[in-house]
Formats: C-alpha cells, structure tokens, sequence
C-alpha cells in the first residue's frame, strides 16, 4: 500500500471512528479540571474520596433548589480598571463539578454546612480522623483518608465557592423553636459544637437511616451539637428529629410520630465552663455518644467517645449583618443566666451603643487612639436622654 493510500485511509477512519480524539478531549477536560481544582486549593482524588462517604446522601429537593440558586451567581471584581487582579465570588471548579454530579454535589451542600459551623482546620483533622478510624475497622467501602492537608484544602475551596448561602439562617431557626420550648433555654457553642465520635458516627449512620428509614434509628446522648444534627438529619437530609427534654416533654422536627433521630436534651453549662479544662476522662463522660438502633431499640452500632483520639472540633461563630447586634446582645446576655427578651437590659444597652457611636463619630479623626473616658461616656449618656 502506497504512503499516501495509507495516510488517506488513516484520515478516513479518524473522521469515522474518532476514538482518539474524543480520548483526546476526555483527557484534557479532565486535566483542566484538575488544574483548576489546584488552582482553587482543592484537588481530585481528595473530593472522590470525601463523596464517597458524605455523597451517599440524598439531599432535601429544597435545600437543593435553594443552594444551587444562590451559588450559581459569580461576582468578579478587578481591583482597577488596568488591573487583571480580580476578587473572584460564587461557584468555582468544585461546585461546577458538583452541578453535573449528584454525589459531588451531595458532598460539596453538607461540606458547606460543616465548614460553615466549624473551623475549617479543627473539622478537617477530625473528618480525617474519622476516615482513618472506618478504614482500620474495615467499614465496607471506606478508603485510607487523603490527609488532613487535602481535607482541609477541600473545605475551603467548597466554603468560599458557597459562602453566599447563608445556612445562619437555619441556625436561628432553629434556635428559636429551642427557645419558644425550652423555658430556661441558655445558647451555648457546644450545642453547635460537633464531637469527634458524634461526627464519626454521623458519617455511616446518617445515611444507613435514611436508606433503612423503617426500621433504623440513631440515639444521641445529649445536647451538645443538637443545633449543627437537627440541621443535618432534618433539613439537609430530610429525617425526623425529636428531641426529649428534662421535663419529658418533645421538640419535633418533621414527623413526631416517627422519629429517625433521638436527641435527649441535657444542661450545657457545666460543659461550657469545663471543656477545655478537664482531664481526658471528663472529656470522653462529656462527649455524647451516637448510637445506631434497630426497630426494637436493640443497639447496633455506637459510636462512643475515644479519649485516645479526642482533639477538640472549634466552632465558628457567625452572624448575619442584618440583626448582628441584636443577636449579638441576645446570646451575650443569656450566656450565664436567663435573661428575659423584655428586660430592660436589651434597650438601655442599645441607647449605651448608639450614644457612644454618635459621640465618638464627631470626634473622629487620623488619630486611631481615641480613648473614651467615664466623662466621655457619661456626656454621651445625657446626650440620648
């Protein structure tokens, strides 16, 4: 056969058979894929091997619509007009990827809500933690973790790609349904607060309940993360919470008549003051354990507290803009006793803030070391009355 005849026929069967070209193109959109997930300080293995234990859930349709609606949006800002430096906001490569992938997409909401409530540091030591723990038990389908580097990696690019949605939101919703049904309701970080034995429980547990929603359940111990598991169980994953309180009576989210996870309520004051001080056997009587029950209550699976490993998972305290500092007052006055929503504290402090703020407005200048004095305070004090 001639060369030309040979290179013609070459030319032929790629236009019919164009096997190496889409091989070609599936190749270098994964390799641009994987770049920018680098670029963005994610990466490609480690976000498989987190879908493969957080994307077995099955996000609520309305959380979905919700989330995608908000993240969608990007916002890029160039610092000048002659400038190609650039504030980038919104949806980056890892939820692009999580669009066109249900797991991914599962993985990167949940993600999301964790890295929201937690530090971004401290969850990512603690879901590698978790990870390491399911392997070495041999959990069916569990994988070595990718580290904590690359979990932490993960965790920032999905939190700053999503920031926009704003699951505080779901806290105060939350909360206040605490507060209309709790009389001596007092807000802690530990009712945010995820325990490392509670999270990895979380991570099988969840999820087998809501495959087998008939015939299993989970047990918390007590409170602490109550907040961060009603809006992962319920809201997130759509499963009925009940919580049972001190006084026997119940706090439903979804169906009370079928509950899928049982919280039981406890005091958490005795954990604020005392958590980071205790000795290592106080820390794991602390801790909740998270238990897996079959339809008779018998015990499956528990997750309980492990002194060896604990390390401390740090809550992030946020707060909206709008509201920030009535809230702010709110849990600052409730930290230690019950203050009443009507007591007098609330106004009398907010007259003390804004006399302050239109005191020092007027006296503002390039001098940043403006200290007021009781005179300055007490003047304007008189001001607003």
């Amino acid at each position: 056969m001639p060369f030309t005849t040979g290179l013609q026929l070459s030319f032929e069967l790629a236009k019919a058979f164009p096997i190496r070209s889409l091989t070609e193109s599936a190749a270098s959109k994964l390799l641009k894929y994987a770049r920018d997930l680098r670029m963005s300080g994610s990466d490609i293995i480690v976000e498989t091997d987190l879908a493969e234990v957080f994307g077995r859930g099955k996000i609520v349709h309305e959380i979905e619509r919700k989330f995608r609606e908000v993240v969608k949006v990007q916002n890029f800002i160039f610092f000048r007009d002659d400038c190609e430096i650039s504030l980038d906001s919104g949806a980056g490569p890892t939820i692009l990827h999580a669009f066109r992938n249900n797991q991914h997409f599962s993985t990167t909401i949940q993600l999301s809500f964790l890295g929201w409530t937690h530090n971004h540091s401290s969850l990512a030591t603690a879901i590698d933690e978790a990870m390491v723990k399911r392997f070495e038990m041999g959990v069916a389908g569990a994988s070595a973790s990718p580290g904590h580097e690359g979990i932490l990696g993960s965790l920032r690019a999905c939190s700053s790609q999503s920031n926009a949605f704003a699951w505080s939101d779901y806290i105060h919703l939350v909360e206040k349904k605490l507060r209309d049904s709790i009389p001596d309701y007092q807000y802690s970080q530990d009712l945010i607060r995820l325990s490392p034995a509670a999270l990895t429980g979380a991570m099988d547990c969840l999820y087998l309940v809501q495959q087998l929603r008939e015939s299993r359940k989970i047990l918390i111990s007590n409170a602490m993360g109550s907040i961060t598991f009603v809006i992962w169980a319920h809201y997130i994953l759509g499963l009925n919470v009940l919580i049972t309180t001190k006084a026997s009576s119940t706090i439903s989210f979804g169906d009370e008549q079928n509950p899928h996870v049982l919280i039981v309520w406890s005091d958490l004051n005795p954990y604020s003051a005392s958590l980071y001080r205790a000795s290592s056997s106080r820390e794991k009587e602390l801790q909740p354990s998270i238990q897996l029950l079959d339809k008779d209550m018998s015990v499956i699976l528990d997750s309980a507290p492990d002194s060896e490993r604990w390390r401390d998972i740090t809550v992030e305290t946020r707060y909206p803009l709008l509201g920030y500092g009535a809230l702010y007052l709110h849990r600052m006055f409730n930290g230690h006793i019950i203050t009443n929503d009507l007591d007098p504290i609330y106004q009398e402090s907010v007259k003390l803030v804004i006399a302050i703020a239109i005191w020092v407005s007027r006296r503002v200048d390039r001098d940043m070391d403006i200290n007021l004095t009781r005179k300055d305070i007490s003047l304007a004090k008189n001001h607003i009355n």
